[in-house]
């Protein structure tokens, strides 16, 4: 079966976060599943992941985790295709925060998520409110 080609409006609301803090939320359809968020770059997700992850260790073993704050750069960037090749094939990855994630009768809520951009079934601008 031929794959799919990337939603170019998806695409281009996760290329705007890759280059601007985009503040628009998205619900994506995911298997089911509705994930809710704000969508962020690769950079800051990985940022924001190395904090959480230094934040937690912390908690059992103070000061350890303090090394993971000086990991480089780089490290975080890996996350992504070179530019080049970013260009070429469209994002990868789509990356959130502040997120809802609705499966059935349960809600998570989680401060960072990241899903295959090919895995996304539908999406919408905006999050669900309750009125």
């Amino acid at each position: 079966m031929p794959r799919m080609q990337h939603d170019a409006a998806l695409v281009t609301f996760i290329n705007l976060a890759e280059k601007e803090s985009a503040s628009i939320d998205l619900t994506l359809l995911v298997r089911g599943a509705l994930v809710i968020g704000t969508p962020i770059s690769a950079r800051q997700w990985g940022q924001a992941l190395l904090e959480s992850l230094a934040d937690a260790i912390n908690r059992s073993n103070p000061g350890v985790g303090d090394s993971l704050r000086k990991v480089p750069e780089e490290s975080t960037e890996r996350t992504t295709p070179s530019s080049g090749e970013e260009e070429k094939t469209g994002p990868q990855y789509v990356h959130l925060r502040n997120v809802v994630v609705l499966a059935g009768h349960a809600t998570s809520h989680l401060p960072l998520w990241r899903g295959r951009v090919d895995q996304v079934d539908g999406w919408t601008l905006g999050s669900i409110s309750s009125s």
